[in-house]
């Protein structure tokens, strides 16, 4: 299996500049399934924990215990596990690293880096690169070093031994930096510089997809190979989202829906569209049940195995998503057609001009303001996919119902550390 992840990627851009790439375009006409489910999470780390989390947490989005190994479930013990790009989900003791976490081989960043220099921008730019837990100075662009050491990991794997290949990519995460000048010269001036630093920053990503599947393609692993493209959580501007509404950070759909490749030749029918609901916690057990590994554990799965839905065009496994859980006045249900969101924000920027993805400085709430304005909010995301129609008045039992399984839900949950003394 390879999953290659998009990170914090403006999935949904339309309008007159919208972004088309070769190789993930080759992806979606050759490739098995486009699924455009609900989705991964509001935030990247958030979707990580979830995609690469083994025990519930019940939608909680900072799952203490979590194992990226499906090398130790069962029949799967003798493949080999490798991540290269964005950990994101936990630096703070090696035992929370990569490689103590089930991966045999890592490349890449715990946390946020700068594109070229690969320190870290968040602790007094020390260096944030690092192989298999050992700091290491290379020169090159984050994302296309990333490419080229999963395209490494590919071509070195021995024919007969199973491989699972996670590459969460660092573009197109902030801080947005493209490859050089020239990459984003040549989207002007069918673009405005921010639209074109973002066009030449996701053209990289697309040009590392391309190196590994041309990997694939030269070890003879294609045929046998389930790749899964997917991002982590909606985009943030200069990208845009429409139709959907809001950006990253959001529990509207525009902060969670984001599109999905899945392709396996022989298995899943190429060109079929996928609009049920399913989720990113559904990856970790579709993965395990396919490498014919044991899902027993202590602690019931949030994901179901989605392989019917891919494969047999079968319904959501999901009664209800839990989108996220805060606390009771911040959080996100949905329910068959049906979504319930409480004191929703339109992300991580302040009010943002939906046309050319620009933002302004005023307009925002604090999370204090909208906590202390409990607001609850009901869409049929099948009739109205933007979210601009609020039936929360109209419909109060339908309210309720969806209330009642977010509170159950939220009692069931053990809340993260930062979030113990919010009520």
């Amino acid at each position: 299996a390879a999953m290659v992840e998009q990170s914090t990627a403006a999935s949904h851009s339309g309008g007159t500049d919208s972004l088309e790439t070769t190789a993930s375009k080759a992806l979606a006409a050759l490739a098995e399934r486009a699924t455009p489910p609900s989705g991964p999470a509001a935030e990247c780390r958030s979707a990580m924990v979830r995609a690469r989390s083994s025990e519930s947490s019940s939608g909680q989005c900072a799952s203490s215990r979590f194992r990226a190994s499906v090398k130790k479930s069962g029949s799967i013990s003798e493949s080999t596990t490798a991540i290269c790009g964005k950990w994101h989900v936990g630096h703070f003791d090696k035992a929370y690293w990569p490689n103590a976490r089930g991966f045999d081989h890592s490349l890449g960043h715990l946390e946020g880096i700068d594109y070229f220099t690969h320190h870290n921008y968040f602790k007094n730019g020390e260096l944030d690169w690092r192989r298999n837990g050992e700091d290491v100075v290379e020169e090159g662009y984050a994302t296309t070093l990333e490419a080229n050491e999963a395209a490494a990991v590919i071509r070195r794997q021995p024919k007969d031994k199973p491989l699972f290949l996670y590459v969460p990519f660092t573009g197109v995460h902030g801080p947005l930096q493209a490859p050089s000048k020239e990459a984003v010269i040549a989207y002007q001036p069918a673009m405005n510089e921010q639209r074109a630093t973002l066009a030449a920053t996701m053209t990289a990503v697309d040009e590392g997809c391309g190196r590994i599947f041309a990997a694939l393609d030269e070890t003879g692993r294609r045929e046998n190979t389930l790749i899964v493209f997917c991002s982590d959580n909606g985009g943030m501007p200069p990208g845009r989202n429409l139709p959907y509404r809001a950006f990253k950070s959001s529990l509207y759909e525009g902060g969670i829906r984001s599109p999905a490749l899945a392709a396996w030749p022989g298995h899943i029918k190429p060109g079929t569209i996928i609009t049920e609901p399913l989720h990113i916690v559904d990856l970790f057990p579709t993965f395990v049940k396919l490498a014919g590994g044991s899902l027993e554990q202590k602690l019931p799965l949030d994901g179901r195995d989605i392989m019917p839905v891919l494969t047999e065009g079968k319904p959501s496994p999901h009664e209800d998503i839990l989108l996220n859980a805060i606390t009771a006045n911040d959080g996100a249900i949905r329910m068959g057609d049906w979504k319930l969101i409480l004191n929703g924000n339109d992300g991580v920027t302040p009010s943002v001009d939906l046309a050319t993805g620009e933002r302004k400085k005023e307009g925002r709430k604090t999370k204090k303001e909208r906590r202390s304005e409990p607001k609850e909010e009901l869409f049929n995301l099948r009739d109205d996919p933007s979210e601009t129609k609020d039936l929360a008045a109209a419909q109060p039992e339908k309210v309720k119902e969806l209330r009642q399984r977010y509170d159950a839900y939220l009692k069931a949950a053990v809340k993260p550390l930062q979030f113990q003394s919010r009520k």
